[in-house]
């Protein structure tokens, strides 16, 4: 799981890689252990959600949560500084989330996985 008190970790990681838990999970299953994955908050042009569920084992379940921010608060604070900072490209898909509700990944991705029964978005 990462959150945004992570955004640090988050800073240091130059391309996309297997991450640990991924290959954790994997093994765990493959012994028969009931494992799932919880990927959250869910970030836009950052986040490979497609390439994280296609690195799982097929069976292992996946929850999703998009990125949801309160206006005026301190984490939207700290979101839109790290976006400018490290991807300003991105910072009006962030301020749309942000300040209209919208977020045109997170209904990619429903699309997507829609006929997925192990693939499901939590807290809408």
């Amino acid at each position: 799981m990462l959150g945004l008190s992570n955004l640090n970790l988050l800073s240091n990681l130059e391309e996309s890689h297997t991450i640990k838990n991924i290959e954790v999970a994997n093994k765990l299953h493959e012994q028969g252990i009931k494992v799932w994955a919880f990927i959250t908050p869910i970030l836009p042009g950052i986040t490979d959600v497609n390439e994280m569920i296609g690195s799982l084992n097929k069976y292992i379940p996946v929850f999703l949560d998009k990125l949801t921010i309160e206006k005026d608060s301190i984490s939207m604070g700290k979101m839109l500084e790290y976006i400018n900072n490290k991807y300003p490209k991105l910072k009006p898909i962030y301020e749309d989330i942000i300040f209209n509700d919208r977020n045109d990944y997170i209904d990619e991705l429903r699309n997507t996985w829609k006929n997925n029964s192990l693939v499901k978005f939590v807290f809408d």
